[in-house]
């Protein structure tokens, strides 16, 4: 009881209405206080939101002009939260949030396609001595300004990656990587490359628009 979904448009907040459908964006929640907040302009295509036995979780979408084939899940715990700030483009992820985690994405991401981010392992691993657990995060994935995030990449609990920064196709990112400007790539995700940045359009239109300035 007690869920809401909220429009954001122009910077008025409204709860959407009891018919009222987002285009491209199918939202189930199922549980007690959990919130859902998306910024208008907002075009999804073939995306869900699914919270489900869950209570007092917290998901905040920026407005975006592409947010297609992607599924945000948030199960089995409480107060998770997922914030995506705006002018973010995705074309296809994953992003699954059990337990207490949470997942933060900075403004100006690209994400490619096949792309699965876990804020928690999902199972739980024990000390066989002690019973203790080994393997609970440690904190938020979080996911700098205008950072590109290529095909196929994994990116785990407790990874942290920065402004300006690329994640290679396939890589695996895992951990807190301490430098903005970086391109990671392999698995584990190691920095192979620094003092970078990048640019939407590909070398073609860049290389052309240079030679008309």
């Amino acid at each position: 009881m007690n869920n809401a979904i909220i429009i954001v448009e122009n910077g008025v907040e409204r709860s959407i209405n009891e018919n009222e459908q987002i285009e491209g964006l199918e939202i189930v929640i199922n549980g007690n206080n959990n919130v859902v907040k998306i910024e208008f302009p907002f075009k999804a295509n073939n995306s869900r939101i699914e919270i489900i036995e869950n209570d007092n979780a917290y998901v905040e979408l920026g407005k975006s002009e592409a947010f297609h084939n992607t599924y945000i899940r948030v199960n089995w715990g409480g107060k998770q939260k997922f914030i995506m700030k705006k002018n973010c483009i995705i074309w296809g992820a994953e992003f699954k949030i059990d337990c207490h985690g949470a997942i933060k994405i900075g403004e100006d991401c690209l994400f490619s396609n096949d792309i699965h981010v876990w804020a928690d392992d999902g199972h739980s691993i024990l000390d066989t001595n002690t019973g203790e657990v080994l393997n609970e995060p440690k904190g938020a994935i979080t996911i700098g300004n205008h950072v590109w995030i290529a095909q196929g990449v994994r990116i785990t609990k407790n990874a942290r990656i920065h402004d300006n920064s690329i994640i290679g196709g396939g890589a695996v990112a895992y951990k807190d990587y301490e430098e903005s400007n970086v391109v990671i790539a392999g698995n584990p995700g190691k920095i192979v490359r620094r003092n970078i940045t990048w640019d939407r359009r590909n070398t073609y239109f860049l290389q052309r628009e240079r030679e008309r300035e």
